[in-house]
């Protein structure tokens, strides 16, 4: 057994002796909510930084668009949610967030006639202060991409005396002209832009692949060439995701330059007329957005083989008995593989972060206060030790503390208390075990655990003694 530290605060001393009756999770993914206090609304963009900040916007009573970032903490402290500020002498009525890089550094679009009719303005948020963005003429533009160095890809608003077409900001936010592109979607650290081309008689759009000198086309899906082909991500190698039509409806692809543009395989599915779309990439080649199966649209995730698995399906915490209903959207991943997307609770969208779990927690034997209890955790390397710490559970699922000298590693838990050190044994388990004090009677707990040493992390398992 072993001997938990005692706290002089009574609140500390029952997170630092926690047990759980609940049942075991053994989902791959952790679930957070980014949104904090914010009110219940629907949620459009979001963004995703690779250090795990979060952008996205809601609506605030006034039916207003708000634009935040949602910060992980760092050296151990609680993460965070700020409100973005417009620029100096402009008055935002509307205002949204749509990326964010790895510095913190927003962009979105803001307005000046509410109700999101004047969203036709783009900013860039840096260090506490806004800048608007204009196109080479001087005219409105609107930013949908920004990688690390702080460069920015979007297109030309269609205002009068405007010229309509993709745009590319350097960190200086000197813009220019994206070739003949009509928009640019995204961009990675080498300066690569993808976007598209409205092309033909009836006008279809063409993908293409920017270097800064030339263009290459991603082709299509549809023998034919007749239906939209857009690209919505690029990685760090040039791997370029997105949609592709053929005869109306979207399929996904993965484009590389060795193999060209490849349908990425769906579910099974009966309903050969809903869409799918591939909505973006991270570095090591996980593929996030949606496909049908026979009843109805599902988040997903590809993995760098091809293989294709339903998000929904690795959260444990979601259900009877948790906050959380289901997934509702995927739609960013970073390096760490954390996906930022939406999940319902009740009828509400809320904003969330998954978070990879490695390892896996048991149920917690027997389950009652006031005698030894023990758990085992599995999956974790042999011979190194594994953390498990605890936190008060106030339902919510709003805790995120990121662990220090981590990117984005943390754990999904406001204010985690160490419960419980083991070291993993040669088949990769390790068993913790501590007494629970009666002061816990009537408390709702979480539990993750934790193995420093493989950056690797367990689901949340929630307890109610």
């Amino acid at each position: 057994m072993h001997t938990l530290l005692r706290s002089r605060s009574p609140s500390a001393l029952a997170l630092l002796a926690l047990a759980a009756t609940a049942r075991a999770q053994t989902g791959a993914y952790t679930l957070t909510d980014v949104g904090g206090s914010l009110p219940d609304q629907a949620w459009g963009e979001m963004g995703l930084a690779d250090t795990g900040f979060v952008v996205s916007s809601f609506q605030d009573a006034a039916g207003h668009f708000v634009g935040f970032r949602w910060t992980p903490g760092a050296r151990g402290a609680p993460s965070s949610l700020s409100l973005l500020d417009p620029p100096p002498g402009v008055a935002w009525v509307d205002y949204t967030a749509a990326d964010v890089n790895n510095s913190g550094a927003v962009i979105g679009l803001f307005g000046q006639t509410g109700g999101g009719f004047g969203l036709s303005r783009g900013y860039v948020w840096k260090d506490g202060a806004a800048k608007e963005l204009f196109t080479p003429l001087g005219f409105s533009a609107f930013p949908v991409a920004i990688n690390d160095a702080g460069a920015i890809v979007g297109h030309a608003g269609g205002r009068p005396g405007g010229t309509p077409g993709a745009v590319f900001w350097t960190p200086d936010l000197v813009p220019s002209f994206v070739a003949d592109l009509d928009a640019a979607r995204d961009l990675n650290e080498r300066g690569q832009v993808v976007g598209y081309r409205m092309e033909g008689a009836t006008p279809v759009a063409h993908g293409y692949l920017w270097d800064g000198t030339s263009l290459t086309a991603l082709g299509s899906l549809d023998p034919n060439g007749r239906g939209d082909v857009i690209p919505y991500a690029i990685d760090a190698q040039g791997r370029v995701v997105g949609s592709s039509e053929i005869r109306g409806v979207e399929h996904a692809f993965l484009w590389t330059a060795a193999t060209g543009m490849q349908e990425l395989a769906g579910l099974p599915n009966p309903n050969r007329a809903a869409p799918a779309v591939a909505l973006d990439i991270n570095d090591a080649g996980w593929i996030v957005g949606y496909t049908p199966d026979g009843q109805g649209i599902r988040d997903v995730l590809w993995g760098p083989d091809g293989s294709l698995s339903q998000l929904a399906e690795q959260l444990s915490d979601k259900g009877p008995g948790t906050r959380w209903s289901r997934l509702f959207w995927a739609l960013r991943i970073n390096s760490s593989g954390q996906v930022a997307g939406g999940a319902l609770t009740g009828t509400a969208v809320r904003p969330v972060l998954l978070t990879p779990a490695n390892l896996t927690m048991s149920t917690l034997v027997p389950g009652t206060i006031g005698v030894p209890n023990s758990l085992t955790v599995s999956g974790a390397r042999p011979g190194k030790p594994v953390f498990v710490f605890g936190d008060l559970d106030d339902g919510l699922d709003q805790g995120f503390t990121r662990i220090p000298g981590r990117a984005a590693l943390g754990l999904a838990l406001a204010t985690p208390r160490l419960v419980s050190l083991a070291v993993a044994d040669a088949l990769g388990q390790s068993t913790h075990a501590w007494l629970v004090p009666s002061v816990l009677g009537g408390l709702a707990v979480r539990l993750q655990a934790l193995q420093p040493s493989t950056d690797a992390l367990s689901s949340v398992v929630r307890a109610t003694f």
